[in-house]
C-alpha cells in the first residue's frame, strides 16, 4: 500500500521526468536518472508507465562514447499533451493549440469589444469549448491579459487596455470548464519565453521589457519572474517620466506608454512625415525609455535587458537608448557594464502563455 507522501513524491517525480524530456527531446534512463537524481528504480517505474500510456516513446538506440552497450533513447510523444493557448487584446482574442514541445497545431483570431467583460467572457468559454471537442489530450488552458493579474486566482485587478477592474476571470472559468488553467499578465508570459531560452545560461537575471499595445516589463530573478507583494511589479508603461507632459487615460500626466507607444507613434506619423522627424521623435522615446531602465540597473543590476519593441529596427532609438545609459553609468559609481538587446523578432505571448500552462502542469 502506497503511502500519501510517497504518492506525491512519484507525482513529482513523474513530472520532473516530463519537464527534463521536453526541454532535452532525447534522453536515456541512465540520463534521466542522473540528471534527476532519482533510483534506477524509480525511473524504471516511471518510464514503463508513461510507454505504456503512449507519454513516451523509445525511438532509437544510443551508441556510447566508448566501450559499452548501446542505450535506448527516449522521447516524449508530444502530441499527447496539448495546451490551449490565449492572449486578449484590446480588440481580439487571439488563440491557439499547442503541443507539449510548443509546436503550434492551430492559430486563430477573432474581433470583438473586449472591453465589454460578459462578452469577452462568453467568447474565450466558446473557444475553449470548441477546441476541446476536436481534441483528447488538453492538460489546460493558459491566458495572457494586458494589465496586473493576481496569478494565484486569476483575478484581473486592473486592465487599462481593456478598461477591467477587479474582474473574477479565474472564478468565471472555473464555474464552467473542468479544465486547469493558468491566467498570466501578457508580458511576464512573454517573458517566460525568454527564460526557457535561456535556460541554459549562466545570467538568469535579467530585465525584460515589452512594447506592444501597451508597454510593460517583467523582473527576473534566479530564473523566476518576481511579481512583487501585490503583482505590480514591472507596470512601468504607467510610469510618468514626465509630469508636464499629456494625460494618459489612466488618469495620470506623462506615462510612458501615453508618450512613445504604438498608438502615440502611429498618430504622430498621421502629422508628420520626413524622415528626418522620424529620427528625431524616435530619439526622444529612446530617452524616455531609458528613464526606467536606469532605474532598474541602479536598482537591482541585472546581468542584461531585453528590450522587444516596433521601434528596434530603427538606430535612431536603438543608440538613444544606448547613449543616455552610457551617459549615465559614467555618472554611477559602481555601476558595471549591463547589455542591451534589442530583438530582432518579439518573443511570443501567445506561446508564453501555453508554456505558463504547461510548467503550471509541471509544478
Amino acid at each position: 500500500m502506497t503511502s500519501r507522501g510517497t504518492g506525491i513524491l512519484r507525482e513529482q517525480n513523474e513530472k520532473r521526468v516530463l519537464s527534463l524530456l521536453r526541454k532535452r527531446k532525447e534522453m536515456t534512463r541512465k540520463e534521466l536518472m542522473e540528471s534527476l537524481k532519482i533510483s534506477k528504480n524509480t525511473i524504471s517505474i516511471i518510464v514503463n508507465q508513461y510507454i505504456k500510456q503512449g507519454v513516451i516513446q523509445e525511438i532509437g538506440r544510443k551508441q556510447p562514447n566508448k566501450t559499452g552497450r548501446p542505450t535506448i533513447l527516449l522521447k516524449l510523444n508530444p502530441a499527447f499533451f496539448e495546451t490551449i493557448s490565449m492572449v486578449i487584446h484590446s480588440d481580439s482574442i487571439e488563440w491557439s493549440v499547442y503541443n507539449y514541445f510548443l509546436e503550434p497545431l492551430h492559430t486563430d483570431t477573432i474581433y470583438l469589444d473586449t472591453t465589454d467583460v460578459q462578452t469577452c467572457v462568453n467568447k474565450v468559454l466558446d473557444i475553449i469549448e470548441e477546441e476541446q471537442q476536436n481534441r483528447s489530450h488538453v492538460i489546460g488552458v493558459g491566458i495572457a491579459v494586458p494589465g496586473i493579474v493576481d496569478t494565484n486566482n486569476g483575478s484581473i485587478i486592473s486592465s487599462v487596455t481593456l478598461n477591467w477592474k477587479n474582474v473574477p476571470l479565474g472564478s468565471y472559468l472555473k464555474q464552467s470548464i473542468a479544465l486547469p488553467f493558468y491566467i498570466q499578465n501578457n508580458v511576464k508570459a512573454a517573458a517566460l519565453c525568454a527564460i526557457e531560452e535561456q535556460a541554459d545560461h549562466a545570467q538568469s537575471n535579467f530585465f525584460y521589457i515589452r512594447m506592444g499595445e501597451g508597454i510593460g516589463a517583467a523582473l527576473v530573478m534566479d530564473s523566476q519572474i518576481w511579481d512583487g507583494e501585490t503583482s505590480t511589479a514591472g507596470e512601468i508603461g504607467h510610469l510618468s517620466v514626465n509630469p508636464d507632459g499629456p494625460e494618459c487615460k489612466c488618469g495620470q500626466k506623462g506615462c510612458l506608454e501615453r508618450l512613445i507607444g504604438q498608438k502615440t507613434f502611429l498618430e504622430w506619423t498621421k502629422k508628420n512625415g520626413t524622415v528626418y522627424e522620424m529620427q528625431l521623435e524616435l530619439a526622444k522615446y529612446g530617452e524616455y525609455l531609458s528613464i526606467p531602465i536606469m532605474n532598474m540597473i541602479l536598482l537591482v543590476n541585472p546581468s542584461h535587458i531585453i528590450v522587444d519593441s516596433p521601434y528596434n529596427d530603427y538606430d535612431s532609438f536603438t543608440e538613444s537608448v544606448t547613449k543616455v545609459l552610457e551617459d549615465r553609468s559614467k555618472r554611477s559609481l559602481g555601476l558595471g557594464q549591463n547589455d542591451i538587446i534589442f530583438n530582432e523578432e518579439p518573443y511570443s505571448e501567445l506561446e508564453g502563455a501555453a508554456l505558463a500552462m504547461i510548467l503550471s502542469y509541471e509544478a
